[in-house]
């Protein structure tokens, strides 16, 4: 039997003041200290934004959080 990891997110509505705890990507869920790739968390265009950089393939995979659902919102290619 293998680990299972959950990961999550808490985040903090500035105007409403309130917490919330959301549940990351199913890409980065699974993310750990071993991968090749990096994960943070970010704010583009007044969304909650989760980023997974990958510097083999020089690529960046931005999810963004809406309605309650995680949606790819870009792939850069950094070539």
């Amino acid at each position: 039997m293998g680990w299972s990891y959950e990961r999550a997110i808490v985040s903090f509505d500035v105007t409403a003041k309130i917490f919330d705890v959301i549940p990351c990507p199913s890409c980065i869920a699974m993310w750990d200290n071993e991968s090749r790739c990096h994960a943070f968390v970010v704010e583009l265009q007044r969304m909650l934004c989760v980023v997974l950089s990958d510097p083999v393939a020089d690529e960046l995979d931005i999810w963004k959080w809406d309605h309650g659902l995680w949606t790819r919102a870009y792939t850069i290619n950094l070539k």
